[in-house]
């Protein structure tokens, strides 16, 4: 969903993107020299030629480079799932019994908070920033399960990190694609 999002607001492959920013600077260049009347000059061609082997250099170094991360996209991809990042919150360490300690500790906090109802906005915040940060510890732990996931994306709702709530649903569902609650929050 968020790759979906961020496609669409930038569909457009970067190299093509510098390309042709690179031709529309040039022909600006040609019509600001033309406007001045200095498009026949020595000086002006000399720039203009310049400009044109640049563009082309930079084309270039750009393919080869794209080549490159193809080919070692290529050689990776067997070995890593192509959807699949380095998370920040995965460093190796699995265990379900801590895991579910922290589901519950995040389910603790975000009891408080809505046990809280006279308390003010900041301390219902702190609450779910806790609990945040619980099922983030939970996912770290194992991060295998769905629920794990659909609870922190309900408390980033809460908490307006709508990017992260989007991602969190997405990968409930990638782990347990009828999980209905990863369903109803992303």
């Amino acid at each position: 969903l968020v790759k979906m999002i961020v496609d669409s607001l930038c569909p457009m492959d970067p190299i093509e993107a510098g390309e042709i920013y690179r031709m529309e600077k040039y022909k600006d260049f040609v019509f600001q020299a033309k406007k001045v009347g200095t498009f026949d000059t020595p000086e002006v061609q000399r720039m203009l030629k310049q400009m044109r082997k640049l563009t082309v250099e930079l084309a270039e170094i750009a393919g080869k480079e794209k080549e490159e991360e193809e080919k070692t996209f290529e050689k990776t991809s067997s070995v890593i799932d192509r959807d699949a990042k380095n998370e920040w919150w995965k460093d190796g360490e699995y265990d379900e019994k801590k895991a579910d300690e922290a589901n519950d500790l995040g389910s603790k906090c975000l009891k408080t908070a809505k046990e809280r109802k006279n308390g003010t906005k900041n301390q219902r915040r702190e609450d779910h920033e806790h609990a945040f940060e619980a099922y983030t510890e939970a996912i770290r732990l194992e991060p295998k399960k769905a629920v794990y996931f659909a609870n922190r994306a309900f408390c980033a709702l809460k908490l307006e990190r709508y990017v992260i709530a989007a991602e969190d649903c997405d990968n409930a569902l990638k782990l347990d694609p009828k999980y209905e609650k990863a369903l109803t929050r992303g």
